[in-house]
């Protein structure tokens, strides 16, 4: 198994889980919405648990990534709570689909029902966006 792909893994499952937590916090401590916070923390484990994200461990390698400390398009100030938002439910869905497209990869001896349960926690985060978003227009918190 190719440890080059076993590093995208671990980067993109990262990734997934660093966009949902900075969303969850917004829902608990912005939108004090203990619901839509629970949602997002369980879709962050439930992420973890399908990847099984011990074996990926070992083959971090972070100090040599060549994309480290490389400022990316957009990913400067944020201007108000819905940049924040939106930055990170993109990054989340972007690594969600990364994860499900090398899933496929015969050599990790991915199911197709662990492919699919990645499938269906980014099609739940597509559902939480629309809530989030709902939510905190309701309360006033986005930008006109």
């Amino acid at each position: 198994m190719s440890v080059d792909i076993l590093r995208v893994l671990d980067a993109n499952i990262n990734r997934a889980c660093e966009g949902l937590r900075v969303v969850e916090e917004v829902c608990r401590f912005i939108l004090n919405d203990a619901g839509l916070s629970d949602r997002l923390k369980h879709a962050r484990h439930r992420i973890r648990d399908i990847m099984e994200t011990g074996r990926l461990l070992p083959h971090r390698d972070s100090e040599n990534d060549v994309g480290k400390g490389v400022l990316k398009y957009g990913s400067g100030a944020r201007t108000g709570l819905q940049d924040v938002i939106d930055a990170n439910l993109k990054r989340t869905q972007e690594a969600l689909r990364v994860l499900e497209e090398f899933a496929k990869l015969e050599e990790l001896g991915i199911t197709p029902e662990r492919i699919g349960e990645i499938e269906s926690v980014r099609f739940g985060v597509y559902t939480l966006e629309k809530e989030i978003y709902s939510a905190a227009q309701a309360q006033n918190k986005l930008r006109k």
